[in-house]
C-alpha cells in the first residue's frame, strides 16, 4: 500500500514537471547546458554591439532570453515553468517582458533603424528589471519606494 502510494506521488510529480524519463542530475545537466548557450550569446551580442551591428545584438540577446527559460524549463519543468510565469501577481510584468523580447527581436531581425533598437533595447532592459523584481517579495514595492526617494533628493 505504502509503495502505491509513493509510486502514485513519484508519476504526479512527473506529470507536473513534464518530464517523464529524466532524472534530476539529467536535469541539472540539462539546464548547465542551456545556460551555457545562453552566456554564448550574450558574449556573442556584447561582441556584435561592439562591432556596430545592433541588428544582431538584438536578437542574439533575445535568443540568450530564450535559451535562459529554456533552462528554468529544463530544471523545473514546462508546465511549472508557466505556471510560474503567469501568477496573478506577475502577470502584467510577464506580458510587458514578452512583448518587449518579440519586438526587440522583430527590430533586430529586419534591420530596421539603429535608433529603434536601441530603444526597444532600452524599454526591454527596464521590462526585464520589473519582471525579475516580480520574483522577489515587496521588490515592486521596493523600488518604487527607492525611486521616490531618489526623487524627492534632486534639486529641482
Amino acid at each position: 500500500m505504502v509503495d502505491e502510494r509513493t509510486n502514485l506521488i513519484e508519476k504526479e510529480e512527473k506529470e507536473e514537471s513534464g518530464y517523464f524519463d529524466l532524472d534530476w542530475d539529467e536535469r541539472i545537466y540539462v539546464s548547465f547546458l542551456w545556460l551555457c548557450t545562453a552566456g554564448l550569446c550574450t558574449m556573442l551580442s556584447w561582441v556584435s554591439a561592439r562591432q556596430g551591428r545592433l541588428g544582431s545584438f538584438a536578437v542574439l540577446t533575445v535568443l540568450s532570453c530564450v535559451f535562459t527559460v529554456c533552462s528554468s524549463c529544463s530544471m523545473s519543468g514546462t508546465k511549472v515553468t508557466l505556471s510560474s510565469l503567469f501568477t496573478p501577481s506577475r502577470r502584467t510584468a510577464t506580458l510587458l517582458y514578452l512583448t518587449s523580447l518579440f519586438l526587440l527581436f522583430i527590430f533586430g531581425y529586419y534591420r530596421t533603424p539603429d535608433f529603434l533598437i536601441m530603444l526597444t533595447y532600452l524599454i526591454f532592459f527596464f521590462a526585464q528589471a520589473w519582471f525579475t523584481l516580480s520574483y522577489i517579495p515587496l521588490g515592486h514595492t521596493t523600488c518604487a519606494s527607492c525611486c521616490r526617494t531618489c526623487c524627492s533628493l534632486l534639486p529641482i
